[in-house]
């Protein structure tokens, strides 16, 4: 892209642009960003006729809302702070907060905040975040798993309640 003098914002160097309320100019798509999704859909791109089209990749241009983009980027950014030798929960907490704002139908992310604040003894937040994810979980078995989850955190000493298994992880 360099050779060809074309501009793209990168996740490092513009993480200014990620932020933004909204995304204008051109952007490229492959066929997983434009099929319907559980959680983090972006409908206006199957509104939108793409200006091109090479193969499998979509070229949009417009002004484009960035909640569901911008979500996975926050929930994956506060995976970073969370799995590494020496965790951020709050800055984990923060970002997860955010993500699950702009789209709380990601229930995975209610998982991982529901296990950030069991880890810091905040039993309150941590029912509530697993009682979204309950809300949002997509099959039954999972319905039941965190109803189950909910259950041990109300009654038993929070520290001995091992953390929910997030399906997203995995």
């Amino acid at each position: 892209m360099r050779r060809r003098g074309i501009r793209w914002v990168d996740t490092l160097r513009d993480s200014e642009r990620f932020d933004a309320d909204v995304w204008s100019g051109t952007i490229l798509a492959g066929p997983i960003s434009v099929a319907p999704k559980l959680w983090w859909d972006r409908p206006w791109f199957r509104s939108t006729p793409p200006v091109a089209r090479f193969g499998n990749l979509f070229v949009f241009r417009g002004t484009f809302p960035s909640r569901t983009m911008r979500a996975p980027r926050l929930y994956f950014a506060a995976k970073d702070y969370i799995y590494t030798s020496k965790p951020d929960l709050q800055s984990a907490r923060k970002l997860l907060v955010e993500s699950m704002g702009l789209d709380p139908k990601a229930f995975f992310v209610a998982i991982e905040l529901g296990n950030v604040e069991a880890r810091v003894g905040n039993r309150d937040g941590a029912i509530a975040a697993y009682e979204t994810a309950r809300k949002y979980a997509p099959t039954q078995p999972e319905v039941e798993t965190i109803a189950r989850q909910i259950s041990r955190i109300s009654s038993e000493p929070i520290e001995s309640v091992p953390l929910l298994r997030n399906p997203e992880v995995e």
